[in-house]
């Protein structure tokens, strides 16, 4: 007890002879020395053995000393930013929120709020510009298309994001996960380290990080994060990305402690820390890559020293809850704890091409009682970030004549939805009996698609169903739709795709 009263002390004292920012502090490799009113919260923050306890709003404990140092110091100081988030109060309430401080190492998803009704062709005009930019290919939008307006991505198109915690101490950011992409970004404050640009609002700054370290161009991992250095500029590490619906992020590249749960954090996470507005993402802090490459998370915490995780297999999965369910999904790293009996695998193949892309063979589909063969060597790779799925014109020609015979009473003309292969059932039964839809793999693996696997509503609240599937010729995708309800498992070292059952989350 003496020792944390004299630490307190002794602290105070170093604050009230200091004024100067702590800013250099986050940035070793410049050689900047740390104030004494830094070394006094580095050296009570070493004491303590949990952080992220003091930020995380959730969670309802009594600080030990250490922390409520921490605490005092920070009530002492002008700015509360070298504690949690600065400038911006931006505390997600629970549970929507959820919180670092899980009992297990599962992340919670969270679904997007929808609008009132969805246009179908909202859905197709993104999942097309995402291809454009996965496959590298230019796409041609039929001129029906070119009337749809584009709103936020985030609250239009069905999304999951989660509250991840950047820094130390930590702050929370909502984030998207995408399977496509292997680079992660989130929105950043940047006007305390001589930046020209910072985006405004954004709640975290590298700045207020005591672990965040500088990129700087030319250096190893610049080149890993594809970044590159300004023309003219300093020799900060500059990436820029852009989508084909007009958005585009740009920005620094960075290093800090990404906290994944209370008990999972990844010490030196490589991401971009964007400065210009990111377009139609709406509330989204970033996105974060689970894909391939070896800048994704994924990939990124297969090498980190995170003891509580068990990456012998760097597997990762994530349930992605049924539209009909107010549940909850989530995302795991690590070898799951449950038994993996009632999950069936399929083989994963790296493409030639498309290398941060995860490519099973499909080679069949059951619809019904009928029997449908993909066509020879047709490439398909499971991707979630497309909201449909995206089949061969021969096979989404099939699909779609046997549910319009099985449903021709409740039939919607196509003018209605554009899309076609959309019923309105609200003179159906209310348990009307739905044809099978089997994913076939050519080691004998099967996914049983559920129901919202198969259908989707473009009007909540209205018993409307339309086909969850579109023709594409080319490359096949498996998307997000198809996957709901269903947690999917990535090993990616064996390269094995796994499903479990319907029901998952």
């Amino acid at each position: 007890m003496k020792f944390f009263l004299t630490t307190i002390v002794v602290a105070l004292l170093l604050i009230a002879a200091a004024s100067k920012s702590r800013s250099a502090i986050s940035y070793p490799d410049e050689g900047g020395t740390p104030s004494p009113p830094e070394a006094a919260l580095l050296l009570i923050a070493a004491a303590s053995k949990s952080h992220s306890a003091i930020c995380s709003p959730d969670v309802d404990r009594t600080p030990s000393p250490p922390e409520a140092a921490l605490l005092l110091i920070a009530a002492a100081s002008k700015s509360r930013s070298a504690i949690c988030s600065p400038d911006v109060d931006r505390t997600p309430s629970p549970p929507e929120a959820g919180s670092l401080a899980h009992t297990n190492k599962k992340i919670p998803l969270i679904r997007t709020d929808k609008p009132k009704e969805v246009n179908p062709m909202e859905y197709l005009t993104h999942d097309l510009a995402r291809m454009s930019v996965l496959l590298g290919t230019p796409i041609f939008y039929p001129s029906e298309y070119l009337n749809i307006t584009a709103r936020d991505r985030t609250s239009d198109l069905d999304m999951f994001t989660a509250w991840l915690g950047f820094g130390y101490p930590d702050v929370l950011q909502k984030v998207v996960f995408d399977t496509g992409s292997d680079f992660s970004w989130i929105r950043c404050n940047m006007t305390r380290i001589n930046s020209t640009e910072s985006y405004q609002g954004a709640s975290y700054a590298p700045a207020d990080s005591f672990t965040s370290k500088l990129v700087f161009c030319g250096s190893s991992n610049c080149l890993k994060a594809g970044g590159r250095c300004k023309v003219g500029g300093n020799d900060h590490c500059f990436f820029s990305t852009h989508y084909m619906d007009a958005s585009s992020t740009q920005g620094i590249v960075f290093m800090d402690e990404l906290n994944l749960t209370y008990f999972v954090s990844v010490k030196h996470f490589l991401f971009g820390c964007a400065t210009s507005d990111v377009g139609y993402f709406g509330d989204l802090d970033g996105l974060i890559g689970l894909g391939r490459g070896p800048m994704s998370l994924a990939q990124q915490i297969h090498k980190t020293d995170a003891p509580s995780v068990d990456m012998t297999h760097n597997e990762f999965s994530y349930c992605i809850p049924s539209s009909r369910s107010k549940k909850s999904g989530f995302l795991t790293f690590g070898r799951m704890d449950e038994s993996t009996s009632d999950i069936t695998f399929t083989k994963m193949f790296r493409h030639r091409t498309h290398m941060s892309l995860y490519f099973v063979d499909l080679t069949y589909m059951y619809v019904g009682n009928e029997f449908i063969a993909m066509p020879v060597k047709q490439e398909t790779f499971v991707d979630s970030g497309a909201t449909l799925t995206y089949i061969p014109p021969e096979v989404h020609g099939n699909l779609t004549r046997v549910f319009r015979q099985e449903f021709e009473k409740y039939l919607i003309p196509k003018d209605v939805y554009i899309l076609g292969g959309c019923f309105n059932f609200t003179d159906a039964p209310a348990n009307i009996p739905i044809p099978q839809v089997i994913f076939g793999f050519s080691d004998g693996t099967e996914f049983d698609l559920s129901y919202e696997g198969i259908f989707f509503n473009p009007r909540p609240g209205k018993r409307i169903a339309c086909l969850a599937f579109h023709s594409q010729s080319g490359i096949s995708i498996i998307g997000r739709s198809a996957q709901q309800s269903v947690e999917i498992v990535f090993d990616i070292v064996n390269d094995n795709l796994g499903f479990g059952p319907k029901g998952g989350c």
